[in-house]
This record gives C-alpha cells, structure tokens and sequence, in this order.
C-alpha cells in the first residue's frame, strides 16, 4: 500500500494502527466467529431455525464480554504496530 501510494505521488503523513469502535469486535469475531452478531444474523436466516431467547441473549452478552476483554490485547497489538485496523494519512505531493 505505502509503495503504490508513493508510485502515485503521495507522500504518507501518518500511519495508525488503532481503531477503538473496530480491533475489539474484530479480534473477538476472528477467534470466535461462531458468537459475531452480524454473521450469527446472516446464518440464521440461511437456516431458518431461531434459536432460544436466552441462547441468543447469552451468546449477545459473551460476545460483549470478550469485546471488553480485548481491548488491552488490542492496544498493546496497536503499540507494536499491528492490528485488524490500518488508517494511512496521505497528501498529494
């Protein structure tokens, strides 16, 4: 990406390796994909069969949780310059 930018006369002003609302769901949805509400939604209607309430309600609240327990996994990722979110700063030179 930094090669193409720069092979088309860009000159990178920052590189972010961070995104609070994505590397949390984002780490969590790669090692459980089974408990991500988005793909969970998509799968049911494929299905067809809706799970119980409490189920639904229980998978919502463990997904929650291992959201929230990420964030220190995420921010120590983003400190060494990795991480499920890149924002590349540019300026035409």
């Amino acid at each position: 990406m930094l090669k193409l930018l720069a092979d088309s006369g860009f000159f990178v002003n920052r590189i972010r390796h961070f995104n609070l609302r994505d590397n949390g769901p984002a780490l969590v949805s790669s090692v459980f994909p089974s408990l991500d509400p988005v793909s969970r939604s998509v799968r049911h209607r494929k299905r067809n069969n809706d799970e119980s309430r409490p189920v639904e309600w229980l998978r919502h609240l463990t997904y929650l949780l291992l959201v929230t327990c990420a964030y220190p996994v995420v921010l120590l990722e983003s400190a060494f310059g990795c991480g499920a979110t890149i924002m590349i700063e540019a300026k035409k030179k």
